[in-house]
């Protein structure tokens, strides 16, 4: 065995592959840090507010100054989103929450982790949650009076040239906080799809200063902007329709939107009349009795109708009716002397009968 500076070589060799073992595992496990990070990076990138469309003159501004805009960009936390006449910009907040700015308006947005808050100041905007959110999400929409908690829905807010707000809730439910900018009092409530809402705020009372006004929405109320989205978007038509009950035919229609579905909706109503009546003849065949049956003719009737089988209907019909006449005196001696009976051997009647002489008043001899 060889030794060296009295060690053992075999044991030297041992100590060198530990260290090539804990060198290896070393640069593995940084590799696997790296790798780990990277996803986390893009998935984070990938989550975070973004311009996704933009048509028309489109501003972003950040921290008061403009910029640049281009297709898929990032929206950072304290950005505003201004949109000149013809405009609209799409941004998602994230994979499953999405808002479209129509032409003039402007709204700054907020993000915190996984909570968006979106400030709205003119103009109007549709929102569309996907997917309904967890207990560590959030989005809020804000305006001067109303604050909308949004938990998965859909639905159009605008504020209009008087600074009247509207929200139009098309599907699933919204938390509603008002508030009277001057008296600060605040109300509350839960809308649900298919409402019209808006507030009311009175600078000449102390209570009762604020009010949340809900109607119910109706199919010509959407906005046109809104309509077009519903268009461009079946799924979302599809949601806002079970939500709501308008029929998409007519959504599309208002739309401006060519569609057969109205003749679709036509021909199933058409059907639908027919197998209805065809029911009610039914039912009413049931409640009527039965036709008797007519008695068996007798077995002399055959011969009639043979004597009747080259007649038709209205004629045979007239003579079962009509009663048969007496024959006349002429006739039933004309009927007689056409049926003479012949002549039968031993018989003393018939043409060569001999007649009988009177012999009763003379004398023979």
């Amino acid at each position: 065995m060889r030794h060296f500076g009295g060690m053992d070589m075999e044991k030297i060799w041992d100590m060198i592959r530990e260290e090539k073992a804990i060198v290896f595992s070393g640069i593995a496990t940084i590799v696997v840090v790296a790798m780990i990070g990277a996803v986390i990076w893009n998935v984070q990138k990938g989550s975070g507010m973004k311009l996704l469309q933009s048509e028309g003159a489109v501003v972003v501004e950040d921290q008061g100054t403009e910029k640049a805009v281009m297709s898929t960009m990032k929206i950072s936390s304290g950005n505003i989103v201004n949109t000149g006449a013809e405009s609209y910009a799409k941004i998602s907040l994230d994979d499953t929450k999405f808002v479209t700015l129509e032409a003039q308006s402007r709204a700054e947005f907020y993000q915190n982790k996984r909570r968006y808050e979106l400030h709205l100041t003119e103009g109007q905007m549709l929102f569309n949650i996907t997917k309904y959110l967890e207990n560590n999400e959030s989005f809020d929409i804000c305006l001067s009076t109303m604050t909308l908690a949004v938990k998965g829905t859909a639905g159009y807010v605008s504020v209009d040239a008087s600074g009247q707000e509207w929200l139009y809730l098309a599907d699933g439910k919204v938390h509603i906080t008002a508030t009277n900018p001057t008296t600060g009092e605040q109300k509350e409530a839960d809308v649900f799809a298919g409402s019209k809402v808006t507030t009311r705020c009175y600078s000449n009372r102390v209570e009762e200063s604020v009010e949340i006004v809900i109607a119910d929405l109706v199919e010509s109320d959407l906005p046109t902007q809104m309509l077009r989205e519903l268009a461009a978007d079946r799924v979302l038509l599809r949601r806002v329709s079970i939500a709501t009950g308008f029929s998409e035919a007519r959504l599309l229609e208002l739309a401006g939107v060519a569609t057969d579905t109205e003749n679709t909706d036509e021909e199933n109503t058409d059907a639908q009349d027919v197998e209805s009546e065809e029911l009610a003849e039914e039912e009413l065949a049931e409640e009527e009795p039965a036709p008797e049956e007519e008695p068996e003719e007798s077995e002399e009737e055959p011969e009639e109708e043979d004597n009747t089988s080259g007649m038709n209907r209205r004629e045979r019909t007239r003579r079962q009716q009509t009663p048969e006449e007496e024959p006349t005196v002429e006739e039933q001696q004309e009927n007689t002397a056409n049926h003479t009976p012949a002549p039968q051997p031993g018989n003393n009647t018939g043409n060569n009968q001999t007649p009988n002489n009177d012999v009763s008043g003379g004398d023979t001899n």
